[in-house]
Parts: C-alpha cells; sequence; structure tokens
C-alpha cells in the first residue's frame, strides 16, 4: 500500500469510528446556522447525517470521491423531485465537512476537503431528470413495456404470464429475458420511484414480482451438463440488492456449476463458512453501493482464511467499475454482467488446473 493508501485509509476508519460523534456536531452546526434539526426531526437528522459521514469514509477508502458526488446528485434530484430545495442538503453537507474536518488530524484535512468539494459541487447544481432504463426500440422494447405496465398495475400474475408465453413461445430466451426485460424494468423502477413517480411500495412489489419471475423462468433455460464445480454467492454485509447477484448465479447454474445461493446481506464469517462447507471453488460477492465495499473485503479475507485456491469474482455498481479497485480488495477479477462473471471463474480455475 503507498504512503497515499494509508492516509486514506486512516482517515476513513477514523470517520467510520467517530461517525455518530460526527453526525452529532454536524446536528448542532446546522442548528447554529439556522436550520431546524431539532425536536422531532433530531433522530432523522442525525442518522441522516451519519449515514452521510459513512458515505464520506467509504469515498475516501474506495479512493472513489465520485461516488459521494454521485449520491449527492442523486439526492438532489430525489428532492427537487418531490418538490423540496435543495437548501437543506447544501447545509447539511456543509455541516458534515466542518465536522469531519474537526474530527481528523490537522493535515489529513486536505483529504477530507477535497472528497467534500466535489459533493458540494453536486448539490449546488441542478442535477436534471435520469434518463429512462427501458429500450425505446428493438427486439424487446414492446415486451419490457407491457412486463412494466402489469407491474404497475399490481399483477403478477399477468406479468409472469407474459414473460412465460414469450420464452416458450421462442420469442426470447431466459438469458434475454433476464438481460432484455427483467433488468432494465427494475431500473426504470428504480429511475421512477427516484423521480417520486411511483411509491417504495410499488418498486418493492416489482422486485417481489421480478423474483418471482425469475423462479419461474430459470428451470426452462437451456442447461449444461454438470462440470463439478461450486461457487457460493451472494450480496455482501448490509447490502440488501440480491436480484442482480441472482441474475447472475442463475447464469452459473446453466452453465453447469452448483451454486449455493446465499441471498442479501450475507455476514463475512458466514460466507466463509458456506465456502469451507460446501467446498466451492468459486465466490462471488456483489456491492451495490460503495458504502458496502468495505464488507465486500471483509467477506474476501474471510474466504482466503479458510480455503486457499479459491476464486473470487466480484461486481456491482458499488465499485464504480473500478477494476484496481478489486485488485486492492483481495478479489481475482470483477465482472460487469453474467456471461462476463461465468467466463472469469471458469477461465481463472482452467488457468490455475493447467
Amino acid at each position: 500500500m503507498t504512503a497515499n493508501g494509508f492516509q486514506s485509509g486512516f482517515v476513513a476508519e477514523l470517520l467510520r469510528a467517530e461517525a455518530g460523534a460526527i453526525a452529532a456536531r454536524a446536528a448542532r452546526l446546522m442548528e447554529d446556522r439556522g436550520v431546524a434539526v431539532g425536536g422531532e426531526r433530531l433522530g432523522a437528522w442525525r442518522e441522516s447525517l451519519e449515514a452521510r459521514v459513512r458515505e464520506v469514509s467509504a469515498a475516501i477508502a474506495a479512493d472513489q470521491p465520485h461516488a459521494l458526488a454521485e449520491r449527492v446528485a442523486w439526492a438532489r434530484t430525489a428532492y427537487e423531485a418531490r418538490g423540496v430545495g435543495p437548501a437543506e442538503l447544501v447545509a447539511s453537507l456543509h455541516a458534515v465537512k466542518q465536522a469531519a474536518m474537526e474530527a481528523v488530524p490537522r493535515e489529513d484535512r486536505v483529504l477530507v476537503a477535497s472528497v467534500m468539494e466535489g459533493a458540494l459541487l453536486a448539490a449546488e447544481r441542478a442535477a436534471g431528470a435520469p434518463p429512462a432504463e427501458l429500450p425505446g426500440q428493438g427486439r424487446f422494447a414492446t415486451l419490457a413495456g407491457r412486463y412494466l405496465l402489469a407491474i404497475l398495475e399490481g399483477d403478477r400474475l399477468r406479468a409472469g404470464g407474459l414473460l412465460l408465453e414469450a420464452v416458450r413461445g421462442g420469442v426470447l430466451d431466459v438469458a434475454e429475458a433476464y438481460e432484455g426485460v427483467l433488468a432494465p424494468v427494475l431500473k426504470e423502477l428504480g429511475r421512477m420511484w427516484h423521480l417520486g413517480e411511483v411509491s417504495v411500495a410499488e418498486e418493492h412489489f416489482g422486485t417481489a414480482t421480478t423474483l418471482m419471475v425469475m423462479s419461474q423462468l430459470s428451470p426452462l433455460a437451456e442447461r449444461k451438463a454438470a462440470n463439478g464445480r461450486a461457487v457460493v454467492a451472494c450480496s455482501v454485509e448490509g447490502d440488501l440488492h440480491e436480484v442482480g447477484v441472482r441474475m447472475v448465479s442463475d447464469r452459473f447454474e446453466w452453465e453447469g456449476w452448483r451454486v449455493v445461493y446465499l441471498g442479501a446481506s450475507v455476514p463475512a464469517e458466514d460466507v466463509g463458512m458456506a465456502v469451507a462447507d460446501f467446498g466451492a471453488e468459486a465466490v462471488l460477492l456483489s456491492a451495490s453501493l460503495v458504502v458496502h465495499v468495505d464488507a465486500m473485503e471483509r467477506a474476501i479475507a474471510a474466504v482466503r482464511g479458510v480455503k486457499a485456491g479459491v476464486c473470487v469474482v466480484v461486481g456491482g455498481a458499488g465499485l464504480g467499475g473500478d477494476e484496481a479497485l478489486a485488485k486492492r480488495l483481495g478479489a481475482d477479477g470483477m465482472a460487469r454482467g453474467p456471461r462476463e462473471a461465468v467466463g472469469m471463474a471458469g477461465a481463472w480455475l482452467d488457468g490455475r488446473s493447467g
């Protein structure tokens, strides 16, 4: 690790350890500056501020200041969609910046300031609405639109029936249904929630429906003969998102792997235990946000601690597409999709055998 790496690690760990105290100090600063954060709002504000401090810590640890700026831009868009101005968001970031800088040694304050400046710029400028996620044209556009409509109308049986009929009729195969319909529709639902166009309940219904539909579609996929290899797959501790890693897991199964799918938010020690108990040769880990990267590193360390020679493939938006970060965490590779993940794990194990 470089000197800068040691500094980043130290500052990130200090901020993480002191997140509660820093959040309390930031709340007092906001109150002093005339922002109403007391009374019934105090608990919610402290929770929000502590979460922001943890995001700052994670961005520093991962050397991804853009991740914090992106989260802040996301928050500003959500505020605007609900008719809330950015004043409180900007005030909260100034308060977190000051409180965080007070909590670290003087020589480390420039590091905190540089990360916070990008976040403040994102908060102070209008971000604009994110683009639609559904394909506007192409083979899957109509089917994706019909599937989304069925979800918005609360009809999961119709939603599932649309895709089952399409797969059985040869309109598309299961992998295409996953990647061309299910994934973009879930992204579109997330965008719609972000803009206040659907409720949390509707977004959760869409996720639950999609998981149900995947369970119906997966048995229809063409499968290769068993290859004698096993993979443990999950989202890391704290990450409640599971559809993406589940899609990748299903792809491994279709390719002949025995898949030990653990689900969402799995503690590091349990990942390691599963590798040992099930004799896995590969592990697939997903992190949706940069704040989950620390948990990913712990999970990789747990795997390395119980069994040598295991291929660890990581993915998820929390990595920001940073292959160097994946290597620093101890992974053997970072995949951007199901096909790449399967190919990467197979090639790594083939190379080890050779």
